[in-house]
C-alpha cells in the first residue's frame, strides 16, 4: 500500500508540474495564441487514453503469464520502469531545451499583499 500511494503522489506531482507550470512556459517561446489551448487538450487526451489502454495493457500481461503470476509482476514491473526513464529522458530534454524552465519562479499565496502591512492594536 506504502508504494502504491508514493506512486500515485509522485505521478500526480509530475502532472501537475508539468500541466501547469512547463506548458504555459514552453507556450510564451511561440507567436501561435491557440498552441497552448491544444497541446493541453493533446496532454489530456494522451492522459485519458493511457488511463484506459493500461487496464487493458496489464490484463492481457497477467493472462499472457496466467500459470506463473510471479512473471506477470515481474514483467509489469520491467515494463514500468522503462516507461518511467523514457518519461525521464524525455522530461530532461524538453528542460535542456527551454532555458526559461531553469528559472524557479516563486508565487505569492492568494490573498497576500505584500504592499498592505500588517498594524497590530
Amino acid at each position: 500500500h506504502v508504494f502504491g500511494a508514493s506512486a500515485s503522489i509522485a505521478s500526480s506531482a509530475s502532472s501537475v508540474s508539468i500541466e501547469k507550470d512547463w506548458v504555459p512556459e514552453i507556450a510564451k517561446t511561440y507567436d501561435d495564441p491557440g498552441w497552448l489551448t491544444q497541446t493541453n487538450v493533446t496532454m489530456r487526451q494522451i492522459d485519458l487514453g493511457c488511463k484506459v489502454v493500461a487496464p487493458v495493457f496489464a490484463g492481457f500481461v497477467i493472462e499472457y503469464f496466467k500459470d506463473n503470476l510471479e512473471a506477470a509482476c515481474i514483467a509489469m514491473g520491467v515494463f514500468n520502469v522503462l516507461t518511467i526513464l523514457c518519461e525521464w529522458i524525455c522530461s530532461k530534454q524538453v528542460y535542456g531545451m527551454i532555458p526559461s524552465l531553469h528559472t524557479k519562479q516563486v508565487s505569492t499565496p492568494i490573498g497576500s499583499d505584500k504592499s498592505s502591512g500588517s498594524t497590530d492594536s
